[in-house]
């Protein structure tokens, strides 16, 4: 027979289990969207160019840490020359980022209609504490609010460099949630536009930062989300991550003549479903030999590490309590 205190103890255990494996089951997701190549092949002219980027294969770990000199060596010299005297490019740290997504099309997609639906970013940063050696994970939201949400979308050319004039409109009702239809040229062009988004942005402070996760949840919505009557299913991917910059007050338009941040990192691209999941990103350097890491900055030349390692990783995740 239990008595109160066996129960109560038993309740504990079968809670503590499931936060255990919840955690795990996140950082092991987390760990293979950095770790494996994208689901598909981009529907985007950078594949047809000599050096496609690598976010066209699988996942990135750009800057990593936020700092001036862990930005990759081509975007330093070219925002160099016209800013020698800028300090954006030195050992001083960047103090705000935003969480972005990325949906784009696969090669072979043949759905030219369909909804994207997506919602609850979050983002935590492993901080160094100023007091010791310890990091700690933690949890950053808007300014004054205890809900971060996802503020702005666009479609890009599909380049996925230069926006296009048009606006993606939020077609939801939900404030967890924003609903954007695909968009196209033409009904005959073979890509669709990339939708791109992201929050507003968030104030990081100055104290070292060694680690970045982001998770966003997401699915295909709408009545063409799955095939029936002989239409295709469509074939759309998504990548989240987040970018870094200078001061809370900044904007890409400063950085001229690039306009636009190296970014932090990005996930693998991944096919969207018509049910809802979860998306992640972390700076976690896969152990495959996976070429996720850039390796060009100067903080990276100089010996300094920009990734956590599958081990660190795994050894401390953040406190995120459930995957549903």
């Amino acid at each position: 027979m239990f008595n109160k205190q066996t129960t109560a103890i038993a309740v504990l255990f079968i809670i503590l289990s499931f936060t255990v494996k919840a955690d795990h089951l996140t950082a092991s997701a987390a760990y293979a969207s950095m770790a494996l190549v994208n689901d598909d092949t981009l529907c985007t002219s950078q594949n047809s160019k000599l050096y496609p980027p690598a976010w066209t294969k699988n996942a990135t770990i750009v800057q990593g840490i936020p700092r001036g000199d862990t930005v990759p060596a081509d975007w330093a010299h070219q925002y160099n020359i016209e800013h020698p005297d800028s300090v954006v490019t030195s050992t001083t740290p960047w103090e705000a980022m935003t969480v972005w997504f990325v949906a784009i099309e696969a090669e072979e997609n043949l759905a030219h209609h369909y909804q994207i639906a997506i919602g609850q970013p979050e983002v935590w940063i492993l901080k160094k504490e100023q007091t010791s050696d310890k990091a700690v994970w933690t949890q950053i939201n808007n300014t004054g609010s205890d809900i971060l949400n996802f503020s702005w979308a666009t479609y890009f050319e599909d380049d996925l460099v230069h926006p296009t004039t048009k606006e993606a409109i939020n077609l939801s009702s939900d404030s967890q949630f924003k609903k954007y239809n695909s968009d196209r040229l033409s009904e005959t062009a073979k890509c669709g536009y990339p939708i791109h988004g992201g929050t507003n942005m968030l104030e990081i402070g100055s104290d070292p930062i060694l680690g970045v996760f982001v998770r966003v949840k997401a699915w295909l919505s709408g009545d063409d989300t799955t095939s029936g009557q002989g239409s295709p299913s469509p074939l759309v991917l998504l990548s989240v991550g987040a970018d870094y910059y200078p001061t809370i007050s900044s904007a890409a338009s400063d950085f001229s003549p690039l306009y636009y941040l190296p970014g932090a990192g990005g996930s693998r691209y991944a096919y969207l479903t018509s049910e809802p999941k979860w998306y992640y990103m972390a700076t976690v350097r896969p152990e495959n030999g996976l070429p996720v890491v850039d390796e060009t900055s100067a903080y990276y030349q100089n010996g300094g590490k920009t990734y956590l390692t599958r081990k660190e990783w795994m050894e401390d995740t953040p406190p995120v309590l459930t995957t549903d």
